[in-house]
């Protein structure tokens, strides 16, 4: 059985995305990491990140789904690694600079939260998104304030050319978190990507909302 590794976004966990994972386990053997056990306390940086990746898998050859910031450190292992990925699914990933000082990172995820509770299936999504964030903030707080760092400050662009295997980006059109150029600078970027640039009409919460959606996207795909 194929091995998918599925990474999470920033300030959840894979509990938040069981009913993709669930989806995915009828015909792959998936393994979901909790990101915050894989980010160093002191080196914040996507090497450091995808290596603490490598370790956790045993350097094994696999797929890789990953969301948000999970979708970052996807790229950034199949850069760094590039000989352990088969192919990579990326929904909406980190990986370009977003240049927002902390104020307006908080304020990025404030109106991203409010947005959601727009959607029919927010009502549902939210209080848990909140719950994991409380609790990730409580528990990981240094590793939390770390991941926030990858995602406002630091660039993959120069690393992802060195990618090898097919990748998929997934974005929305009504993405006001992570916008579309991001998207079409890492499709520039990686010699062999494909990016859909209207895979979803919500905001950068798609990622959580239409999980059904992303398990027959990567039935499709892989």
């Amino acid at each position: 059985m194929e091995t998918i590794v599925f990474l999470h976004g920033w300030g959840v966990g894979p509990e938040n995305f069981q009913p993709l994972i669930n989806f995915l386990s009828n015909k792959y053997h998936v393994v979901a990491p909790n990101l915050s056990n894989l980010t160093d306390n002191k080196d914040f940086s996507w090497k450091k990140f995808a290596n603490n990746l490598n370790e956790f898998i045993n350097n094994k050859k696999v797929y890789l789904i990953g969301v948000s910031l999970g979708g970052g450190l996807a790229l950034a292992y199949a850069a760094f690694y590039p000989k352990n990925v088969k192919a990579v699914i990326a929904c909406e990933p980190a990986g370009i600079k977003i240049k927002k000082n902390k104020i307006a990172g908080a304020f990025l995820i404030i109106k991203m939260v409010i947005r959601g509770l727009f959607y029919r299936e927010g009502i549902r999504f939210i209080p848990r998104i909140c719950f994991s964030f409380l609790k990730e903030s409580i528990f990981h707080s240094r590793k939390v304030y770390g991941q926030a760092k990858l995602v406002l400050e630091k660039d993959l662009d120069k690393s992802v050319v060195k990618i090898k295997a097919p990748v998929y980006l997934l974005w929305s059109k009504n993405s006001g978190e992570l916008p579309l150029w991001m998207g079409e600078k890492l499709h520039q970027k990686i010699a062999n990507s494909r990016l859909d640039p209207s895979f979803s009409d919500k905001n950068h919460l798609w990622c959580l909302l239409e999980q059904e959606k992303i398990a027959k996207k990567v039935l499709e795909i892989f």
